[in-house]
């Protein structure tokens, strides 16, 4: 599993450095949902960390850019992702892509 640089939280991940840990063993974490984009189309996806490791997402290796704690954050922090990108002037449709490169 692959981290963007800068990755993007919120109040709900009391332990960061705990999840992105487990995440890099591969294990799952309760509750634990990200935000994923895939490298080749730039296409982003909220998953639940079990969906994530338990081959839902067709075993593609993905860049994690957000962790929330519960699917209702990881909309809240999705909507934050994209209004980052809107302040920075990005293309929305080329979002994952630009998250990536930064």
């Amino acid at each position: 599993m692959r981290f963007i640089e800068n990755i993007f939280t919120d109040e709900t991940v009391l332990d960061i450095d705990y999840v992105t840990e487990s995440f890099k063993q591969g294990i799952p974490v309760i509750n634990m949902y990200v935000i994923t984009i895939d490298e080749e189309t730039g296409k982003m996806e909220i998953m639940s960390s079990f969906q994530y490791f338990g081959g839902l997402n067709n075993k593609k290796e993905k860049v994690v850019c957000g962790i929330s704690g519960g699917k209702y954050a990881a909309y809240r922090l999705f909507a934050e992702i994209l209004d980052y990108g809107i302040s920075k002037g990005w293309d929305i449709n080329s979002l994952g892509k630009e998250l990536i490169k930064e």
